[in-house]
C-alpha cells in the first residue's frame, strides 16, 4: 500500500513538472511626455532605414514561415497600441516598424534579453515615449500594451 501511494505521489509530482507551461511575458507601459529636444535619444540605436541587400533586420524568420529552429530560440513580440497616436516601435534600439492608432504590430526576434521601446512624435516637436522595457524571453510570446 505504501509503495502504491508513493508511486502515485511521485507520478503526480513528475507530471506536474513535465506538463508545466511557460507563462507568456506581458507588460504594460504608460507613455511619458517630453518637450522639444535636439538631443539624441539613448534608447534608439538606429532609426528607419531603407531596404537594402547589405542591411539585415534584427527581426528573425519564424519557424512557422520556413525557418529552421535555432538553438538560441526566438520570441514573438506583440506591441498593442491603446492610444490614438502613431507609434514607432524599437526592438533592442533598432526601428522595426510603426503602429497605427489602436493597432498592433508583431515581430519575431532572437531569444534572450529583449528591450522594447515606443515613440510617438508630435508636430510641435514634443514626444511621448514608452519604456524601455527589457525582459528575457525564450520560445514564447511577449505582449507589450502601450497606454
Amino acid at each position: 500500500m505504501k509503495k502504491l501511494l508513493l508511486t502515485v505521489i511521485f507520478g503526480l509530482a513528475v507530471s506536474t513538472f513535465l506538463f508545466a507551461q511557460v507563462k507568456p511575458n506581458n507588460s504594460q507601459m504608460e507613455g511619458k511626455k517630453t518637450e522639444k529636444s535636439r538631443g539624441v535619444d539613448a534608447n534608439i540605436v538606429a532609426g528607419k532605414t531603407a531596404n537594402s541587400a547589405n542591411h539585415k533586420s534584427s527581426v528573425v524568420q519564424p519557424p512557422n514561415k520556413g525557418a529552421e529552429q535555432s538553438r538560441g530560440g526566438y520570441c514573438m513580440v506583440l506591441f498593442v497600441n491603446w492610444t490614438d497616436y502613431y507609434i514607432d516601435c524599437y526592438v533592442n534600439g533598432y526601428y522595426e516598424g510603426y503602429m497605427s492608432p489602436w493597432g498592433e504590430a508583431s515581430m519575431t526576434v532572437s531569444g534572450g534579453n529583449t528591450k522594447l521601446y515606443g515613440v510617438a512624435e508630435f508636430d510641435d516637436g514634443s514626444r511621448l515615449t514608452w519604456g524601455p522595457d527589457t525582459k528575457y524571453c525564450y520560445n514564447q510570446e511577449w505582449t507589450c500594451d502601450l497606454f
